[in-house]
């Protein structure tokens, strides 16, 4: 089974700088292009992932 701290490891692992999780309570009532339930109506969980981008090369 998949937990918070096993997707943590590996999107970390993978190179995400941050990791989040949220409840798709919070989307309630949101406009439908913003509505994950849309996507998947089984949904319980959000995942949020933050990637650092370097402001030049």
């Amino acid at each position: 089974m998949l937990t918070r701290e096993i997707i943590r490891q590996k999107a970390l692992e993978y190179g995400a700088d941050l990791v989040g999780f949220g409840d798709i309570a919070h989307f309630a009532g949101a406009a439908p292009q913003r509505d994950p339930l849309q996507i998947l109506p089984s949904a319980k969980t959000v995942l949020g992932f933050a990637f650092r981008q370097p402001r030049a090369l």
